[in-house]
């Protein structure tokens, strides 16, 4: 997926504002899952913006991301391991990552999982790598950053 578009800049400016751990803090870590912090919870807001706000660029990014509206409780970070473990393989594959798999964050909607990587660099690109898939990993975007 391409920007092309005020929502698509605003997602991705916001996922690069929930993107506030830094590579250092997942040295060592055992889990695929990045752990909760304050990147999480800022996308955690957003995340429910998306799924619940009848904004006219809410409602249009949805459509885009096959996101249907759902209530709060469907709505929330992943910390099961076969999920992140699945997540960061996907991740890996298309982004053409290489070496060894690498903490995903996976926030889920309804149905949907946005997925990605709080350790990005972002000095390599303005926004954000992320996908949305199903809840088969099928994927139904895929923002390179």
């Amino acid at each position: 997926m391409r920007i092309g578009s005020r929502r698509d800049a605003t997602f991705a400016f916001l996922l690069m504002v929930a993107n506030l751990v830094l590579p250092s803090a997942l040295e060592g870590q055992d889990s695929l899952c990045a752990p909760m912090d304050d990147g999480a919870r800022g996308f955690l807001v957003y995340a429910n913006l998306l799924a619940r706000d009848s904004a006219a660029e809410m409602v249009a990014s949805r459509e885009t991301y096959g996101i249907q509206p759902v209530p709060e409780s469907e709505i929330e970070i992943v910390s099961d391991e076969v999920t992140c473990t699945r997540a960061s393989e996907l991740l890996h594959a298309k982004l053409n990552y290489s070496g060894m798999l690498r903490p995903v964050r996976v926030v889920r909607i309804g149905t949907r999982y946005i997925i990605y990587d709080p350790a990005y660099d972002n000095s390599l690109s303005e926004f954000t790598p992320h996908i949305v898939c199903d809840d088969d990993f099928r994927v139904l975007a895929l923002f390179a950053g």
